[in-house]
């Protein structure tokens, strides 16, 4: 019986209903944008007394922050983030950038984010590189403009965005890679040891009795994969299995040609016994 074994890896605007009036006396139903001058003008103070209060800075006085905070919540004002962004300094979200989000493994760690950085108080923005670096480096761009205050990339492969990543460095801007390292370029990186998962997929495959085992995989671009593969080997020598070119040869990135291409493989003279795919979406074709 055959096994196989994957590798897991804004403006600032509230809509006021007042059925009794407002106010001012005016009756009936009305829509009304609310900014801080409005604020500030209900309240007889300067707009920087509000973006105190707002920011919960000192030096205003009690009663003073006390009729500004009633003002606000009748009205239901909210503050402006991009305003609030121009004061502090923070924007409070984070960029996500992904190789592709319909991934499960991507969409898996995209909610994962999407929670944690709730809780820390930010909003995470989600964007996807699709492998392509064109599209990469305006994601990175967007990032190095100030637009978030931190960023967090599954890097395409290669050297084409190495100098924006360099300006972001300088610039900076936390800033983490996952997967894949940035191919020269020092950076932090937050990486599986894939070595060691394809020799733990191997070595349960021979402990259960395989001998003929090959590893699936197409994106070899990508560092997580190479070290998957370099695993693979390793350990298919080291156990002195059989280890025949077609056994790990790249199938192509299109699932129905992989699915061929993997039919084809089984049919052959000798088959593997069992298979190791490089992640998830590969065991499935």
């Amino acid at each position: 019986m055959s096994h196989i074994v994957m590798i897991l890896d804004g403006q600032s605007m509230k809509i006021i209903k007042n059925c009794g009036g407002s106010e001012s006396g005016d009756a009936g139903v009305r829509m009304s944008r609310v900014s801080i001058n409005d604020i500030a003008r209900r309240a007889g103070v300067c707009i920087g007394t509000v973006s105190r209060v707002i920011n919960n800075l000192d030096r205003v006085h009690p009663k003073t922050r006390e009729r500004i905070l009633k003002i606000i919540e009748i009205t239901g004002y909210r503050p402006s983030p991009a305003g609030r962004a121009l004061v502090s300094g923070k924007t409070r979200n984070v960029l996500v950038v992904l190789h592709d989000i319909s991934d499960p493994y991507c969409a898996a760690i995209s909610k994962r984010f999407s929670r944690h950085w709730h809780d820390l108080g930010y909003k995470m923005l989600l964007a996807d590189s699709n492998y392509d670096p064109g599209l990469e480096r305006e994601h990175l761009t967007y990032a190095r403009h100030g637009s978030v205050d931190g960023l967090i990339v599954v890097p395409v492969p290669g050297r084409t965005n190495n100098a924006i990543y360099r300006e972001i460095l300088k610039a900076g801007l936390p800033f983490v890679a996952i997967d894949n390292r940035v191919e020269g370029v020092k950076t932090n990186c937050v990486k599986y040891d894939d070595i060691a998962a394809a020799v733990m997929a191997v070595e349960y495959l021979a402990g259960i009795g395989h001998r003929r085992i090959a590893f699936v995989h197409s994106r070899t671009r990508f560092q997580t994969v190479r070290d998957r593969l370099t695993g693979y080997q390793e350990t298919v020598r080291r156990l002195k299995l059989s280890l025949k070119e077609n056994f790990q040869t790249p199938f192509s990135n299109d699932p129905d040609e992989a699915a061929e291409a993997v039919r084809k493989l089984m049919s052959g003279k000798p088959a593997p016994t069992a298979l190791v795919a490089e992640n998830e979406t590969m065991a499935m074709v």
